[in-house]
């Protein structure tokens, strides 16, 4: 089989390989090899700018922190929407991509991940417990590799985690992602990675 022409569409993680003109001729395995390289290229093309890494599992890592280093407090949906800010924030600012593809918006107490604040929303202001987690998600959750993603992350709760919830929304209050975006409103990876550029580069 030929194919002359074709094109390849991401959707939640799998590709549809549209064949728009194709004829049989000879040689068919030489054509399926010309068929996955081109896939690769469109591949490579099309995941500069993704991850697969989820917020949730960076929601989970910080969970994992916390319980690990044992924090009275521990760590509450809330301060957990800070962290994902700022974490997405410098990983745009140091990677120039993103960590996470969920989205970001501007609520009134500050910036959120929506699809990580509703999952954990059943602990209201009470920490939110790695058990549960694990219960969910595996005993694996918030595990992630070792590389320059897992110690950036690690920075972030180094030391940022060490402030509470509110002093961390007092903080994103008085930066302009927050500050120039809409109430509810989806603040920009651009917008995000230009702040956050410019506090690296002092």
């Amino acid at each position: 089989m030929n194919i002359n022409h074709f094109a390849v569409y991401p959707r939640d993680g799998f590709f549809i390989l549209l064949m728009l003109n194709y004829k049989k001729v000879g040689r068919g395995m030489c054509q399926v090899r010309n068929i996955v390289k081109n896939i690769k290229i469109w591949y490579k093309r099309i995941t500069m700018n993704t991850t697969n890494i989820s917020a949730m599992d960076v929601a989970a890592f910080f969970v994992r922190m916390d319980d690990l280093k044992d924090i009275e407090d521990g760590i509450t949906n809330l301060k957990i929407q800070k962290l994902l800010y700022y974490a997405q924030g410098y990983h745009l600012a140091y990677f120039k991509k993103p960590l996470f593809n969920d989205t970001i918006e501007a609520w009134r107490y500050g910036p959120v991940v929506p699809e990580v604040y509703h999952k954990l929303s059943r602990f209201n202001r009470n920490p939110v417990d790695i058990e549960y987690l694990k219960s969910q998600n595996g005993d694996d959750v918030g595990i992630l590799p070792d590389g320059k993603t897992r110690r950036l992350l690690t920075s972030v709760f180094e030391q940022l985690g060490q402030y509470s919830a509110w002093k961390l929304m007092e903080m994103t209050h008085k930066e302009s992602p927050w500050e120039t975006t809409g109430q509810n409103a989806e603040i920009t990876k651009d917008k995000l990675e230009s702040f956050f550029s410019k506090l690296i580069a002092r």
